[in-house]
C-alpha cells in the first residue's frame, strides 16, 4: 500500500512500456503530460498528495 501511495495513477498508460506509450501518445499527438492530465492523475495533484503524504508523517512522528 505504501508503493502505490508514492506513484502517479498514469491512466491508461499504467504498466505500458515505453514504445507502447510513445505509440499511444503519438497515435492521439499528445504529450505525455497532456495524456496523463485527462486519463490520469495531474501532476499538481500528485506532489500536492506526496508532499501532504510527508508532512503527515512528521507531524506524527517527528513533532
Amino acid at each position: 500500500m505504501l508503493f502505490m501511495k508514492h506513484t502517479q495513477n498514469l491512466g491508461d498508460l499504467t504498466r505500458s512500456n515505453w514504445p507502447t506509450a510513445k505509440q499511444i501518445l503519438k497515435s492521439e499527438d499528445r504529450t505525455f503530460d497532456d495524456h496523463v492530465g485527462r486519463s490520469g492523475e495531474n501532476v499538481t495533484f500528485f506532489t500536492d498528495r506526496i508532499l501532504n503524504f510527508y508532512v503527515d508523517i512528521l507531524e506524527r512522528h517527528v513533532v
